[in-house]
């Protein structure tokens, strides 16, 4: 094959067992995002990257110190010739196919991810959205290139990091342990947390720095236990990806495990005795050096594909799409990647400048895209009656943000206007608690009842604490720090809200194993409250772009298409809830009776888009929520 010819070989001292691990590590993330044979922890493929990239760049970086010929400029310059004419590649095509493709409201969301993907931070852009587990990765195309925003931080920062302690002390590897306890430790601590931390880069510092010990501490080991130590740490990074799954709290000190896993592979590999075929082989060199492209044209086409069909993928249709994947990559190889690494008389076959001058009118495409999708009304393209809808579901949004900034700034003395009645009801929780608020006050036949609304979105706080949620509040309480949760909880308890109310509904995206018993008694209500819990309401498939897809089967669709693992929540939450004074609503049975969901209803959305109820919705649920003695007095 002629990606196998030695003439693409860049580096003189190339480590063909870098590109098989590199494999590995590809493969299981394909694995993972395909759904194929339950690698539900094939992410950990990205961690094993990780450990590549700090053993490299440590590795080129001291080299280079040592011959006292390394230069900032190039090492910047062969990073970027190395990761932006690809990426942009990708970006570009993606920006194209989801022009043609996306709804209104995903294309204005492309072009922020496009423009924070090509400035080498979508690793914070994604963060502020919704976690990377989430329903809603399915509408982001470009949502695996955080991990390269994650590498080009680290690219910028390590060699002035390296070049700065190699000058002004000498006991290097030390303070590196220190760095890499530090990066550990606060990852541990905070990485269950929210979904987010799994895109900060500095809760990824310490697998970086696994790979730079590889380089720093030169293990050696005796040739007899090299496929020993091999096999144990392949063996550790495949249960790895078996057996964590999206469940599991990450990085935290779980991404240890395949990272140490990689380290092994890292440090034996090369001495490879009755291994050596098994791992180092002509299929795992080639996808080893197509790994990049693959990595970043496998998601992307996969999200076109799914987001075209809209339901669920056969295992044929998943095989095509690797074939396709394989297809670009190799292209994006031989095309993109290759040309601008390439040397020619020890210069650049394409010139710095050349690169320079793209890059920059590449970028500028990229943000005039951004500025377009941001300002374009491309509503117009749609029909009438669409374009309509769209618009009723825009200003619905802004109903709900105005009452929940009403009800934000509303003072505690204007509550039930001071007073105690009968008929005061507060609703207490997060967005989900804002759809009821606006669903029950604008319902007519609720009108005796005064209604006030206390956002909370911290309400996940008061999950059972495990053994490691204990540990950690002690460590943090021993060293003076303030826990995240156990300060939320506390704001709960000094809440005064809940005096003048008779009934409390409590309403949120609940997570597993609610501790309801610890919620109740920081609500801490009068002995004559009456207190309703209302269950996870089902997630859909973004209801106004299924519109748009399948407007004539849209109810139908969206029930084939909904999260199932609301369901499991839920089962957790009835098995979990015994507080028998207190009521258990189950929302799912109004939402979705005898399982066949609602979400379009007399030419009206009522859904602004996967789980929150437009206005119609509010005002139709509403409706459903009196018909089914929901507040029954």
């Amino acid at each position: 094959m002629s990606l196998l010819n030695k003439k693409n070989f860049i580096n003189k001292g190339y480590q063909p067992e870098i590109d098989c691990l590199r494999a590995l590590a590809v493969s299981l993330v394909v694995l993972f995002h395909f759904e194929i044979l339950q690698f539900t922890g094939g992410f950990i493929g990205v961690d094993i990257f990780f450990v590549i990239s700090g053993y490299l760049i440590t590795k080129i970086i001291n080299e280079n110190i040592k011959d006292k010929k390394f230069s900032l400029i190039d090492f910047y310059l062969k990073r970027f010739r190395r990761i932006f004419p690809a990426l942009f590649t990708t970006i570009i095509l993606t920006l194209i196919f989801g022009f043609f493709l996306l709804s209104p409201e995903h294309i204005k969301r492309l072009s922020e991810s496009a423009l924070y993907s090509s400035l080498s931070i979508s690793n914070y852009f994604f963060w502020k959205e919704s976690g990377y587990f989430d329903f809603a990765k399915h509408f982001k195309p470009l949502l695996h290139t955080w991990s390269l925003s994650v590498e080009i931080q680290f690219y910028l920062v390590w060699p002035i990091l390296l070049i700065f302690l190699n000058f002004f002390f000498k006991r290097l590897k030390i303070i590196l342990i220190l760095f890499f306890l530090f990066s550990l430790i606060i990852s541990y601590f905070y990485s269950s947390r929210t979904t987010g931390f799994f895109y900060f880069t500095g809760f990824r510092v310490y697998e970086f720095l696994i790979g730079a010990f590889v380089y720093l501490f030169k293990f050696e080991i005796k040739k007899k236990f090299t496929d020993l130590t091999f096999l144990f740490g392949f063996l550790l990074i495949l249960y790895c990806s078996i057996f964590f799954s999206e469940k599991t709290a990450f990085p935290s000190i779980n991404a240890l495990f395949p990272c140490i896993g990689a380290l092994l592979v890292l440090i034996s590999s090369n001495r490879l005795v009755y291994l050596k075929k098994l791992f180092i082989n002509d299929y795992s060199l080639t996808i080893g050096r197509l790994s990049y492209s693959i990595y970043l044209f496998h998601w992307p086409i996969l999200i076109f594909y799914k987001y075209f069909i809209i339901n669920p993928i056969t295992y044929l249709e998943k095989i095509l799409l690797i074939i396709i994947t394989l297809i670009f990559s190799i292209l994006s190889y031989k095309f993109i990647e290759t040309p601008f690494r390439k040397y020619k008389d020890k210069k650049f076959k394409i010139s710095n400048f050349a690169f320079l001058i793209s890059s920059i009118f590449i970028f500028l495409i990229i943000l005039i895209f951004f500025r377009y999708a941001q300002y374009e009304n491309f509503n117009k393209f749609l029909s009438n009656n669409d374009a309509k809808i769209l618009k009723t579901i825009s200003e619905d949004k802004k109903i709900f943000v105005d009452s929940e900034h009403y009800a934000v700034n509303k003072k505690e003395s204007e509550l039930f206007d001071n007073e105690i009645f009968d008929n005061n009801v507060l609703i207490f929780g997060d967005s989900h608690a804002l759809d009821l608020y606006v669903a029950l006050k604008n319902t007519e036949e609720y009108d005796d009842f005064k209604f006030e609304y206390l956002v909370n979105n911290d309400l996940n706080c008061f999950r059972n604490k495990s053994n490691r949620d204990i540990i950690i509040s002690k460590f943090k309480s021993f060293f003076g720090l303030v826990d995240y949760c156990d300060l939320k909880v506390l704001n709960v308890y000094n809440n005064t809200h809940f005096i003048r109310a008779k009934k409390i509904i409590i309403s949120t995206r609940w997570e597993n194993f609610i501790d309801f018993k610890r919620l109740v008694e920081s609500i801490n209500p009068k002995k004559d409250t009456e207190i309703i819990f209302v269950n996870r309401r089902p997630k859909f498939y973004h209801i106004p772009t299924l519109y748009l897809k399948s407007p004539k089967d849209i109810n139908k669709v969206a029930n084939l298409n909904k999260d199932k693992n609301v369901n499991y929540i839920n089962k957790m939450i009835n098995e979990n809830f015994n507080q028998r004074k207190y009521k258990l609503f189950d929302i799912n049975d109004l939402l979705c009776p005898q399982n066949q969901c609602i979400v379009y209803e007399q030419k009206k959305l009522l859904y602004l888009d996967e789980d929150h109820w437009s206005f119609s919705g509010a005002k139709f649920f509403g409706k459903k929520l009196y018909d089914n003695n929901f507040l029954n007095k």
